[in-house]
């Protein structure tokens, strides 16, 4: 699902995606805040924001604030341990954690375009701790992926950190691997559209 905010900014929510929206405000104005409950969203902002304009996204362990950009945010938490993933493909994403006595901590990490993070809370006791690491392209579903590649072929993002082609061949084995496995649940659960019913012929 995809949503447009302002005219200029889409916030697309992969299956399964839980959020918070606050948005209000206008184009010369706004100001969003997103509160990612679960799963992970895309956003693209077109437009770079002006100084009375904001854009937040916060997780459990971590806020990110833009100016004007394409990033992805996951998180994966189970109440206690937790782990929200940054990756950024235009622009760049300021990002700090959320601390365990609840407040965000004044250290502000950048994460450029090209470039990924995640912040790992080990358990509700502890501060998250933030790693930078390297996009995996692999790890995104296939419909996120032809998101990527539509915004891509817009010129909105000059540098993906990986070809066309090998963008496009990895959603091609994604869509493969989702098919083999529709195929396979389906084969487990077949559809009972026949009368299983015993008959008795005898007469």
């Amino acid at each position: 699902m995809c949503l447009l905010l302002d005219g200029d900014k889409y916030v697309t929510l992969e299956t399964g995606t839980e959020i918070r929206l606050n948005a209000s405000g206008n184009n010369e104005n706004s100001k969003t805040k997103i509160e990612l409950v679960q799963g992970a969203v895309l956003n693209e902002l077109d437009s770079k924001l002006n100084n009375d304009s904001s854009y937040e996204l916060s997780t459990p362990v971590s806020v990110m604030a833009v100016r004007g950009t394409v990033f992805r945010v996951s998180l994966n938490s189970d109440g206690k341990e937790a782990t929200a993933d940054v990756m950024v493909f235009d622009g760049k994403v300021a990002a700090a954690a959320v601390l365990a006595d609840g407040t965000v901590s004044s250290e502000e990490n950048m994460v450029a375009a090209g470039e990924a993070a995640d912040f790992h809370k080990a358990d509700a006791g502890s501060d998250p701790v933030y790693a930078p690491k390297d996009i995996d392209f692999t790890a995104l579903p296939a419909d996120t992926l032809k998101a990527l590649l539509k915004i891509y072929d817009s010129g909105r993002i000059s540098d993906l950190s990986v070809s066309k082609d090998d963008l496009q061949q990895i959603i091609k084995e994604k869509e493969s691997a989702d098919s083999a496995n529709k195929d396979e649940s389906d084969a487990a659960n077949p559809a009972s559209g026949t009368d299983s019913s015993d008959t008795d012929d005898s007469g």
